[in-house]
């Protein structure tokens, strides 16, 4: 392999020095650097690869927003434009950033829709609230420890850390294979994970390779970006819990995103309520008042499953509904009326048979003569074999129909 092509975000006109000593360990370690000014002005200096008005000139024209925060955006929008147009011609291996709040956000928002598992490091300030910059992409972070304004002993350690790093991130070429076709994107939640574990043996069996994300309030909207940006060709979304703690307040909430991209994008799905008949909280004492006394179980001293009632449930139905009735192809949602997790099966501590079926009736009410959509239920629990067996034959018949322009 050739020394590996790094490009470097910095914004130059604040962080010069720091950005050359990065592209110094790359050298160093036997990297080539590809400096990019992300910063506001333009800066001489012979270190400077791409200047920032190279970087804008990739960005569309936005005149909606304060001078700022515009200068900011374009940057990003730009950076990610460039970064991407260099990746497709083959000219850069990998990607590293370093910033301090503004630099951090131009860069992660540069950074985080690169395909999936290409090199990409930030050097950022924010340490542990790096989640509002990396969000859910497989973005590597690397706190600074010292602020990012002048080099010191401390940051020039964990710069040529950083470095180092990169660069050997750079040599993998596995993110440049391409993934196999026909993927689908699976959610999975711990207390409905016997019943997926069945139905992924069931997909194998027949060809269909799945990927499992754990409805945490993490794994459901990252399995939304990885569907928006192409990755899979069906869904089988067999634990929506997060949208029931959108509904109630939980702790796994992700907001409006959720559940809309498939139909969006025209992708075949089925939906499974697995989880919906609990909310996620931390340890008891962060029930919020107005909740307390409710049915609940302790998943761990630090994680609390309020059960969902029946008025919740028609309202968890009706939001289900609103997000997925503009499909533009076919959906089947399954219900199993034998318990939506293990906990709420017969004789179990959260059982609500009524509550359960509040959210099968709200469903067939809201989308009955929906031309794409259809509702039904089995009287089974959701991690039963013959619950499995029956969702894995309708979603098999489902992907089939949809291949041969049969909906």
């Amino acid at each position: 392999m050739t020394d590996p092509r790094i490009a470097v975000l910095a914004t130059l006109d604040t962080k010069l020095e720091e950005a050359r000593y990065v592209a110094e360990q790359i050298r160093r370690h036997g990297g080539v650097p590809i400096v990019v000014n992300i910063g506001t002005d333009d800066v001489e200096d012979e270190l400077v690869s791409v200047t920032q008005q190279e970087v804008r000139a990739h960005a569309e024209p936005d005149d909606t927003s304060e001078p700022k925060a515009r200068l900011m955006r374009s940057a990003a929008i730009g950076a990610r434009a460039l970064l991407r147009a260099k990746i497709t011609a083959g000219q850069i291996d990998a990607v590293i950033a370093i910033g301090g709040g503004q630099g951090s956000w131009i860069s992660s928002t540069a950074l985080r829709d690169l395909p999936v598992g290409f090199p990409r490091l930030l050097v950022s300030t924010a340490g542990r609230d790096v989640g509002q910059y990396t969000k859910f992409a497989d973005l590597t972070n690397v706190f600074s420890i010292t602020d990012v304004a002048g080099l010191n002993p401390l940051l020039t350690r964990v710069l040529s850390t950083a470095a180092a790093g990169i660069v050997g991130m750079a040599r993998s070429t596995a993110w440049r294979e391409a993934l196999p076709d026909g993927l689908t994107a699976m959610t999975v939640y711990g207390i409905t994970t016997p019943g997926a574990r069945l139905i992924m043996k069931e997909l194998d069996a027949a060809g269909i390779q799945t990927v499992a994300f754990h409805s945490n309030g993490v794994g459901g909207p990252t399995m939304e970006q990885q569907i928006a940006s192409g990755t899979f060709r069906a869904v089988l979304d067999w634990s929506i819990t997060e949208v029931a703690d959108d509904v109630v307040g939980g702790v796994c909430a992700v907001g409006p995103g959720r559940l809309t991209n498939a139909p969006r994008l025209g992708l075949p799905q089925v939906i499974v309520p697995g989880g919906v008949d609990v909310v996620n909280f931390g340890a008891p004492d962060t029930i919020p008042a107005h909740l307390r006394g409710r049915l609940t179980h302790a998943h761990t001293p630090e994680a609390t499953l309020l059960r969902t009632n029946a008025e919740e449930n028609v309202e968890i139905a009706t939001l289900v509904a609103d997000r997925i009735r503009h499909t533009r192809a076919p959906i089947r949602i399954i219900v199993p009326l034998g318990g939506f997790s293990s906990l709420s099966e017969a004789g179990q501590a959260l059982s609500d048979p009524e509550a359960d079926r509040a959210f099968l009736t709200t469903l067939k009410t809201q989308l009955n003569d929906h031309p794409l959509i259809t509702v039904s239920s089995v009287d089974a629990p959701i991690n039963s074999p013959e619950f499995a067996a029956h969702v894995a034959g309708s979603f098999l018949a489902l992907v089939h129909s949809t291949t041969n322009g049969d909906n």
